[in-house]
């Protein structure tokens, strides 16, 4: 794929742990950039802060890709090498990866991961260097930080930018599929006729866990669908008048 790039931001937000079995917990943290300001940074595989704002960035990449149901993967040579892994189409929602895993995406076709994790959780937490791993297969990361305590449609602008973008497959991950399935919800929610129900629904059967990122999810959904243009109800014909006859 060529010169591999890799995506980071700085801006830390309060969700998905570094922990295999729950999303909660304590994760590294940084200096935090405004939620405007949020987004993927392209660089050679240099960390670098994400201050220039979406909106001066071009108009956001129209929703296309994962609009659709995402179904567990079971089988084995994909299911033991994630804490929990989803497909909708193309792109993958899961839970941390191993390094075996990303070999077996990979060998998938899958182009970019998207880590919704911090950079050092992404060096570190599960043993392996998913940078150095990702450059090795020719695969993108780009590094998403999200927390559900600040989550907001600035992380669904940046998420559909970034699955979006990528020339093939795309891998999201957090710590249990939890914080990949709300960010996916608010995606769900750009779409036409999305009610919040339903991508609650949705976001359900993509791992999401109750609690506060189950309230993060209705509330940026909630706040989207709110926000889109309220459609015109379909004009009539104008009546024809009819002519009154005096006698």
């Amino acid at each position: 794929m060529g010169a591999v790039a890799f995506a980071l931001s700085s801006t830390l937000l309060q969700g998905c742990a570094a922990s295999r079995t729950t999303e909660a917990g304590s994760a590294p943290s940084a200096a935090t950039t405004p939620a405007a300001d949020r987004q993927p940074r392209v660089s050679a595989g240099v960390t670098e802060p994400a201050g220039t704002p979406l909106a001066a960035a071009g108009p956001a990449v129209p929703a296309a890709r994962g609009n659709g149901v995402a179904v567990r993967i079971d089988d084995p040579a994909l299911a033991d090498e994630f804490n929990n892994i989803f497909a909708t189409g193309d792109l993958y929602l899961a839970g941390w990866p191993s390094e075996e895993g990303l070999r077996r995406l990979a060998a998938q076709g899958v182009k970019r991961i998207v880590a919704l994790k911090t950079p050092d959780e992404v060096m570190h937490a599960r043993g392996y260097d998913a940078r150095a791993v990702a450059k090795q297969l020719g695969m993108d990361l780009v590094v998403l930080p999200v927390r559900p305590g600040s989550y907001s449609p600035a992380d669904v602008e940046a998420f559909a930018r970034a699955i979006n973008e990528s020339s093939g497959p795309v891998l999201v991950h957090c710590g249990t599929a939890s914080t990949s399935a709300m960010v996916w919800s608010g995606y769900l929610a750009t779409q036409p006729g999305a009610t919040t129900k339903g991508v609650m629904e949705a976001a359900r059967a993509a791992g999401l866990l109750e609690g506060p990122m189950t309230d993060a999810a209705e509330r940026v959904a909630n706040e989207i669908i709110k926000a889109k243009p309220a459609s015109k109800p379909a004009s009539r014909p104008a009546a024809t008048p009819q002519a009154i006859h005096e006698k």
